[in-house]
C-alpha cells in the first residue's frame, strides 16, 4: 500500500492564462474574467483528477509499506529522489 502527500500548488496561469482563453472565446471586455477564471480553474481540476495526472508543477511524497510490485499513483513522474 501507498499514500501520496502532494505539496505545492501549480501556477495555473502557466498552464494557460485568462488572457488566452479570452482571446480563443473573442471576448474583448473584463467583465467575465472572473468566471472565466473559475471555468479554467474547474477544467484544469477535471483533467488533473480523470487523467490521475498534474498538469502544473508540484511535488509529491510516496510513503511506501514494502517495495514489492508498487505502482506510483501519480503521473507524470520527472524525478525521484531519496
Amino acid at each position: 500500500m501507498m499514500t501520496v502527500e502532494i505539496t505545492g500548488t501549480p501556477d495555473l496561469n502557466s498552464i494557460i492564462t485568462v488572457a488566452q482563453l479570452k482571446e480563443h472565446l473573442r471576448v474583448d471586455h473584463t467583465d467575465e474574467d472572473t468566471l472565466i477564471e473559475a471555468y479554467r480553474d474547474a477544467a484544469i481540476a477535471w483533467i488533473e483528477d480523470y487523467c490521475n495526472t498534474r498538469l502544473g508543477d508540484v511535488s509529491a511524497v510516496g510513503y511506501m509499506d514494502y517495495f514489492y510490485n508498487v505502482r506510483f499513483p501519480i503521473g507524470p513522474v520527472n524525478s525521484i529522489a531519496p
